[in-house]
């Protein structure tokens, strides 16, 4: 239903450490979203294409690439500011907060894999809790959220009303391959 018949605007957002997991979704999905909202370790490859000093940030350069082929790309939306220390992008900074909040609020349909900072240390947990505020704010939008590090970077106190319409996934990893179109094998078992 995401694919062929979501509502749009639709808005895949990816954030995590690493973009090798990512990339076949960006892939497949970009003929489909409007918008692809990167942070983390994925926003990385991104700035340093368009000539950020991401410094030692993470950053996969085996990917270089497929990233500039896909930011050639008007859906890719990239972080405009950012939280850095010890030489390393370590969260999306409060414009880029503003930037995604804003484009989130119009959206029909969202996916969200990937923290979009260092979540595990409160300083650089801000991004990916204003991203999961600002979802939780849409009450139009079909949402689905996947990922163990997506779904610890959410907000605790939130009721079960407040999830609405959204979607969790704590298989990460099965969530991106599915959406992808790959066949699962326990799902294909499960339709014979």
């Amino acid at each position: 239903k995401l694919k062929d018949s979501s509502e749009h605007p639709f808005v895949l957002i990816i954030g995590g450490a690493k973009m090798a997991d990512k990339i076949v979704l960006i892939k497949y999905l970009l003929p489909f979203v409007d918008h692809v909202l990167v942070g983390g370790g994925p926003a990385n490859n991104f700035l340093k294409i368009s000539k950020v000093d991401i410094g030692s940030s993470i950053n996969e350069p085996k990917l270089a690439q497929t990233a500039k082929l896909l930011y050639r790309s008007k859906k890719v939306v990239i972080p405009v500011d950012w939280k850095k220390e010890g030489g390393k992008i370590l969260d999306i900074g409060p414009e880029t907060i503003k930037f995604y909040s804003k484009i989130i609020a119009e959206a029909r349909t969202i996916i969200w894999n990937g923290p979009m900072g260092y979540f595990e240390n409160k300083k650089f947990a801000v991004g990916s809790e204003k991203i999961a505020k600002a979802i939780l704010k849409n009450k139009r939008a079909k949402t689905v959220i996947g990922g163990g590090e997506t779904i610890a970077a959410l907000p605790l106190k939130i009721s079960k009303q407040e999830y609405g319409k959204i979607f969790i996934s704590t298989g990460g990893g099965a969530m991106l391959e599915f959406l992808a179109g790959k066949k699962l094998p326990a799902i294909e078992a499960l339709h014979e």
